[in-house]
């Protein structure tokens, strides 16, 4: 399924989210930045590249997905 540039963040993969996306993202989970060189949020764990030890103790405490702090 092809899914266009008006498609839910939900539904796109992350390389594919634009910036909007992005927007609305941190807007749906109630994530406030300040600055202007903030990282992207994690949507999965396996967005970027934990240490073992790090991945490890989150499947043990049991987080399926990242949450806002």
């Amino acid at each position: 399924m092809i899914l266009g540039k008006y498609s839910h963040w939900t539904k796109k993969k992350e390389k594919d989210m634009t910036d909007r996306d992005w927007r609305i993202f941190r807007e749906d989970n109630n994530i406030i930045i300040k600055g202007g060189k903030v990282p992207k949020p994690l949507r999965y764990w396996d967005s970027y590249k934990l240490p073992d030890k790090v991945v490890k103790a989150i499947d043990r405490l049991y987080f399926k997905k990242p949450t806002p702090i």
